[in-house]
């Protein structure tokens, strides 16, 4: 059977094993509910006060989005910023792989994931490990992270932007049960080490 690095901090006792996992569970449903709640009460940039929602409102647009037509969802696992080669300038560059052309076709929603084994994103963030090196992976020599934050973006606003423009539903995927980092060789050496967050390295406890 296959084991990973960080299963080394399971705890023997089953029973603990669970508590541990439910309280786990706990906190990242607060976690979420807060984030939607700031989310959808919070003014965007350019909002004034009275443009943010009631909870009426809000509830209105959730059965509206709910039941939306969607002819063709579009996924994105945020590859193209960081696997595939770039051709021309920023931040055009990072559309043209993917998501250019896709404006006045039958996709209706785009689906986008800056997120990679919890905690580990290729978005700014103020509390996330943010992967920005092109020399930790040979799979991130094509990177252009660094370079769309260096210029004052990154790659989830570039195509939120994109999407807004052409009025395309965007949503902001997260991957809650990826595993990449834990991924090891027949040596057990760690495949894709540049993928363990330091959240992780600094909370073992929550594994």
């Amino acid at each position: 059977m296959r084991t990973t690095q960080s299963r080394e901090y399971l705890h023997s006792d089953p029973a603990l094993n669970c508590d541990t996992i439910a309280r786990l569970k706990h906190f990242l449903s607060g976690f979420l509910l807060v984030a939607v709640l700031l989310l959808t009460t919070i003014p965007l940039p350019g909002q004034t006060k009275d443009a943010t929602l009631s909870a009426k409102d809000h509830a209105r647009l959730r059965r509206e989005a709910a039941h939306r037509p969607r002819r063709i969802i579009q996924n994105f696992d945020g590859n193209d910023a960081t696997f595939q080669p770039k051709s021309g300038p920023l931040p055009q560059a990072l559309l043209n792989i993917f998501l250019s052309g896709l404006e006045n076709t039958q996709v209706d929603s785009v689906f986008y994931c800056t997120h990679w084994s919890f905690s580990t994103v290729i978005h700014r963030s103020k509390i996330a490990t943010v992967l920005t090196s092109k020399t930790a992976h040979p799979s991130l020599t094509n990177s252009c992270v660094a370079e769309l934050i260096a210029m004052g973006t990154d790659p989830l606003e570039v195509v939120g932007d994109f999407c807004r423009q052409h009025d395309l539903e965007f949503f902001c995927s997260f991957r809650m049960n990826d595993i990449h980092d834990g991924a090891v060789d027949p040596s057990g050496k760690l495949v894709y080490p540049h993928l363990f967050s330091e959240f992780k390295r600094d909370h073992p406890e929550y594994l």
